[in-house]
């Protein structure tokens, strides 16, 4: 998987982004026979499965995005000029520890979503104050899970886009040198058209 994200072109990279996730998101939808929220008050129904397609839409991105992240972070470690480390351990915690902060923030997510719009679009309703309870409840749990997901994929944005860099000029960098890249990593659907072809031709010439 490594070697195959290190190698494949952009487009290929940009269709794997956009067309597993939403394959993959079909899957669960299927099975699960799922009821939907009535709102009155916008005279229209609001699916659940719409909602929990989303969020698992945004959990199959963040994965694969995570694993590009991971093969450049790491393939590219056997191409940096002799003399430069750079502090793997950390990444690899921040990377293993992204299994399980995203999965959390997404479920907390979905939660303060769906019952956000509940007592948004209901608020005569009897059942409101239980449904406010329980969004202010998730929401104030999802704010440090928000935080640390945050830092985990800062992190490996930085690392990525600072060991390309290396690569790429084979020396020491310092962070303006590669705030370029940070913010193409960040922004991924866009920086993959500009990234992929840099590292295609770092592992087709620093052998």
């Amino acid at each position: 998987m490594k070697e195959v994200l290190l190698k494949i072109k952009n487009w290929q990279l940009f269709i794997i982004f956009c067309v597993i996730p939403v394959l993959i998101d079909k899957i669960p939808i299927s099975l699960l026979d799922l009821n939907t929220v009535k709102i009155w008050r916008f005279h229209s129904v609001i699916p659940f499965n719409s909602l929990f397609s989303f969020f698992f839409y945004l959990f199959i991105l963040m994965i694969i995005v995570i694993l590009w992240f991971h093969s450049i972070s790491i393939g590219l470690q056997r191409k940096l000029p002799k003399g430069i480390k750079m502090n793997v351990k950390r990444f690899k915690i921040c990377f293993v520890l992204s299994f399980f902060v995203i999965p959390i923030n997404m479920i907390l997510g979905y939660f303060v979503v769906l019952h956000g719009i509940y007592v948004q679009a209901v608020p005569s309703s009897s059942e409101n104050l239980t449904h406010m309870g329980f969004f202010l409840i998730i929401f104030l749990l999802s704010i440090p899970v928000y935080i640390v997901s945050i830092f985990i994929l800062f992190y490996q944005v930085y690392f990525a886009a600072k060991i390309s860099k290396i690569t790429e000029l084979q020396r020491e960098v310092h962070f303006y040198e590669y705030t370029n890249e940070f913010l193409l990593f960040w922004f991924f659907p866009v920086g993959v058209w500009f990234l992929q072809p840099k590292i295609n031709k770092f592992m087709k010439t620093h052998k």
